[in-house]
């Protein structure tokens, strides 16, 4: 985890700002989607562009005793080079769906 820590000191404070508000507008969603069964997730995975600066691809797990305000622990943590590889691993995604 040291290299994802560094990434994560590495982002600027208006960075790590939008990504705690993305973490938790994202729990939000889940504890909604889920009805407030938000035990029944295992792992969410999602893409996010910060800033429109860094992008990266983050695993959260949720604490559910948080309510509907929680935030969740990152889990796995890596950066996609460049705003096009982004955007590529998006679309192969959403194909998926």
């Amino acid at each position: 985890m040291k290299k994802e820590l560094e990434l994560l000191n590495s982002l600027t404070q208006a960075q790590k700002a939008e990504l705690d508000s993305d973490m938790q507008q994202l729990y939000v969603n889940c504890y909604e989607q889920t009805k407030g069964q938000i035990d029944k997730l295992k792992d969410v995975t999602v893409n996010m562009r910060l800033q429109d600066e860094v992008f990266l691809k983050v695993t959260f797990e949720f604490d559910r005793a948080i309510g509907e305000q929680g935030t969740g622990r990152i889990t796995a943590l890596s950066k996609y080079p460049n705003k096009l590889a982004y955007e590529a691993a998006v679309a192969a995604e959403r194909n998926l769906n």
